[in-house]
């Protein structure tokens, strides 16, 4: 038999269906399938495949439409990514684009009933930028990786420049601990600057020894040594004076030591207050934007005296590197248990008993160290703080 004709009705029919245009009110998406006509569709839905398909859509209805909207979404947006780029282009115009592949999904299988609103949509999800002019709809892909990329990039340089700042506290902290650990200079010998236009004058006194003469006569050799016995009379005193003077002097200096000692053991104060185990509350604003901000959380590490590494307690799968100027104490209810961070009971556990809110200081009765089962009061807020073990 010979072929039909170019223009026959039969020859349309199949370039049509080969090219998937037929008409969209004629398509089943359930069953994937095309209907030429009216009276092909209304077969379809006549058949048993068809009232199979509809079963199984009527018990999960919402689970399909989901599956059919995303796969709508992700073709529509491959072709404008690839297509068209980051430029705006008419919304109609990737659509068309978009139904020209005959196994497409169609948008009446959608949440969406409109193209107009499939647009408003992709606008207010930020995956495209939309414009509506006078002509229809425009839309512009929104490069997600160029934004992700940008992201990461500012959170690097976030990191790099508290990293940084974290290093230029360490360095700043360990020249100020040198200087405070270093001896103050010895006096140094200078030289003498003379004045050219000053005159000097110097002028000696001497003291002669005029010992009293036997009346009855003496010798010169006896004269020089009763002066010289004399002598030794007159210096002998004077050395005693200034040996009494060296011995005092080294008294005071014994004394002023050992106060100076006792100062530092009462004081015993540190600039570094962080130990392990202890509750902090986290109050550096600028950390991960402000999402730690008043977060209170554990401290399972110190590194370098100066730096925590926290847990908060509402994310324990996250641990942050944090300056002791982003943390400050937490106090307990009286009875919790606490441990003291500065002072002379530094390292030391104890149990609140009274909190001062007007003072600003607290009251603990300890459990270790020399004075264990006393009672230390006026204890500040930031010598203390909450004991987890």
């Amino acid at each position: 038999m010979g072929k039909d004709g170019f223009l026959t009705p039969k020859a349309i029919a199949n370039r049509i269906k080969a090219k998937g245009l037929q008409k969209l009110k004629f398509y089943c998406q359930m069953c994937d399938k095309q209907c030429r006509d009216a009276n092909g569709f209304k077969c379809h839905k006549e058949s048993e495949g068809h009232q199979r398909m509809m079963l199984l859509f009527a018990e999960s209805s919402d689970k399909y439409i989901k599956d059919f909207s995303d796969q709508f979404l992700e073709g529509y947006l491959d072709i404008l990514r690839h297509r068209f780029g980051t430029k705006q282009v008419k919304a109609n115009a990737v659509y068309q684009e978009y139904i020209k592949d005959r196994h497409h999904v169609h948008m009446n299988s959608t949440k969406w009933a409109t193209l107009s609103e499939f647009v408003a949509w992709l606008g207010r999800e930020g995956l495209c930028a939309v414009e509506e002019k006078e002509e229809g709809w425009y839309i512009a892909y929104i490069d997600r990786k160029v934004t992700e990329r940008s992201r990461k990039a500012a959170e690097m340089e976030e990191k790099r420049l508290r990293e940084a700042e974290l290093a230029d506290r360490k360095i700043e902290r360990k020249m100020k601990k040198a200087r405070l650990e270093t001896p103050a200079e010895e006096e140094r010998n200078t030289e003498l600057v003379r004045d050219k236009n000053l005159t000097v004058g110097l002028e000696i006194k001497s003291k002669r020894f005029q010992p009293a003469v036997p009346s009855g006569g003496s010798k010169k050799g006896d004269v020089f040594r009763n002066g010289l016995l004399s002598g030794e009379e007159i210096e002998e005193p004077r050395k005693k004076n200034d040996s009494s003077r060296e011995k005092t002097s080294a008294l005071d200096e014994i004394r002023q030591e050992q106060e100076k000692q006792q100062r530092a053991k009462q004081s015993k104060r540190f600039d570094n207050w962080l130990f392990e185990g202890i509750s902090v509350k986290i109050v550096d604003k600028h950390l991960a934007d402000g999402k730690y901000y008043k977060k209170k959380g554990e401290v399972v590490e110190v590194m370098d005296e100066f730096v925590a590494i926290v847990r908060p307690f509402d994310h324990e799968k996250v641990k942050l590197q944090i300056d002791q100027e982003g943390l400050e104490t937490v106090i307990p209810k009286p009875g919790g248990e606490v441990l003291v961070l500065n002072g002379y009971q530094r390292g030391n556990r104890g149990t609140l008993d009274e909190i001062d809110e007007r003072n600003f200081c607290v009251s603990i009765r300890m459990q270790e160290g020399p004075i264990k089962g006393r009672v230390v009061e006026k204890v500040s807020y930031e010598d203390v703080s909450r004991w987890l073990g």
